[in-house]
């Protein structure tokens, strides 16, 4: 079995289990969506198909490893993260992707945000990185709304984490309050990306960790954490402007929002 690439696992080692279930869904379902596969069947045909000499990977087919995964099994030795690298390739790059450790983290100064930049693409950085010398003590500038629209268009997990920091630095640095163009712009991408191209099992519990971030950003801790019943979470849910992350503070109240947000892009499409 060769690698691929070489791609680093120390970034998904470091991350909280319930973040790597989410981030490990994510690449299969990014490798599903490149070859058009929609089901467990036609990903098993697929490996085994594009893999028929390797015995180690025609073996982790037969032994449930990508049904497992898909239920989001966590990656837990070097091994299995050749595994990954070896079958899914590029898509095994969003195992260590910086919008994972950005979640993961509760610290949001200089260094932290660089650092997070620098695992960005080239492009990504070169619109939302600051050029003035009098501002290098922290990297990010302040953007304008296009510049806001350029990333959105860009639709992929790159910009969605770039409209994040964004956020978070209008929040922290400019004092602007939630929700911003940012993060509206990042809640619409969120939604696209995570329904369409990586429809993990618990896509509703990852917009609570965002939302949970940036509640820690904004010192938002006030918000109730109360459960409401199926039906009340969509009536509450109205009340609720449907384009940002706004107040998903349980599962039913995501669940709510998506349901409005689902249907009003039923009317446009």
């Amino acid at each position: 079995m060769e690698l691929t690439e070489n791609i680093e696992f120390s970034h998904y080692k470091a991350l909280p289990k319930r973040i790597k279930i989410l981030a490990t869904q994510t690449a299969v379902w990014d490798f599903m969506f490149k070859y058009n596969v929609k089901t467990l069947a036609q990903l098993n045909k697929h490996i085994k198909h594009k893999f028929p000499s390797d015995d180690v990977i025609v073996k982790s087919v037969g032994y449930n490893t990508w049904r497992r995964k898909l239920r989001g099994e966590v990656i837990k030795n070097t091994n299995g993260f050749k595994l990954f690298s070896a079958v899914l390739g590029q898509s095994a790059k969003l195992l260590n992707h910086p919008f994972w450790t950005l979640l993961a983290t509760r610290k949001y100064d200089a260094m932290v945000i660089d650092g997070l930049m620098k695992r960005l693409p080239y492009k990504i950085r070169g619109i939302i990185r600051s050029s003035n010398r009098r501002t290098k003590s922290f990297p990010l500038k302040q953007s304008y709304a296009s510049q806001k629209q350029c990333l959105f268009e860009e639709g992929t997990l790159d910009s969605l984490t770039a409209l994040l920091l964004i956020t978070i630095t209008e929040i922290k640095r400019y004092k602007k309050d939630r929700c911003n163009q940012a993060e509206q712009l990042a809640f619409t991408l969120f939604f696209q990306l995570f329904t369409h191209q990586y429809p993990i099992n618990d896509r509703d519990g990852l917009a609570i960790e965002v939302d949970k971030l940036l509640c820690h950003v904004a010192n938002e801790f006030h918000v109730p954490f109360v459960e409401y019943e199926k039906d009340e979470a969509v009536e509450v849910a109205k009340s609720i402007n449907p384009i940002f992350f706004g107040t998903l503070y349980t599962k039913n109240i995501a669940n709510g929002m998506f349901k409005i947000v689902e249907t009003r892009s039923e009317m446009f499409t």
